[in-house]
């Protein structure tokens, strides 16, 4: 088994959310600031408040795609929490509507290959409950992004960027040695720490996101 292989497959179930917290953290600071109103300006929610319901006055407040995302959120939070429950049926069906989500936002680079790889490679853990067929979907699916991730670099050849490739290589090394620790500093979940950890390189290497 090739190490990024390894890695990729222990790291999985314990990192599925992390793409999810990455989201949730910037979500947050667009619901709270947007980008058309200055940070010290105060939104006129009070307004609305007066007059509707606080639930539906938030709703209201909240862009259409970013509900959307909070709505993405929970319900792969709750696909997981419950996937043990579930009937072998609904957990598939469910599984393979958030997968199709997951790529929608892959697509659209709201999720990097790296995170939608992860959650992919969870719900398979999820909802194939055939440790075999696991093995192998979980193995074609590395395969297929390998292949994808070669086609793609190799397109890029003529136009590379040393920081990002100093990124990618910083990347691997942060999460190999996150996923290996036995204690995490802060109290932070070892979720919370490596989405930290990559945001910090990132901001240092390439100047944000």
């Amino acid at each position: 088994m090739k190490p990024k292989r390894a890695w990729m497959i222990a790291a999985a179930t314990g990192a599925a959310s992390l793409a999810i917290l990455y989201w949730q953290v910037h979500t947050r600071q667009a619901m709270t600031t947007p980008a058309s109103v200055p940070a010290t300006q105060e939104l006129p929610v009070a307004t609305i408040e007066d007059t509707v319901a606080p639930g539906i006055a938030a709703a209201a407040a909240v862009p259409d795609e970013q509900q959307a995302r909070l709505a993405f959120h929970a319900r792969t939070r709750t696909f997981f929490a419950q996937a043990a429950a579930l009937p072998a049926e609904e957990r598939a069906a469910r599984a393979k509507e958030i997968e199709a989500d997951v790529e929608e936002y892959e697509r659209r680079g709201e999720l990097s290959a790296g995170e939608a790889l992860l959650l992919k490679i969870a719900l398979i853990r999820e909802s194939v409950a055939e440790a075999t067929r696991q093995t192998q979907q979980i193995a074609a699916l590395e395969e297929r992004y390998r292949v994808d991730t070669e086609r793609r670099q190799a397109a890029y050849a003529a136009q590379r960027d040393p920081m990002f490739e100093l990124y990618k290589l910083r990347e691997s090394a942060i999460v190999t040695n996150v996923m290996a620790m036995s204690e995490i500093p802060g109290g932070l979940s070892r979720d919370e720490y490596l989405r930290q950890r990559l945001q910090s390189e990132r901001e240092l290497l390439l100047g944000g996101g």
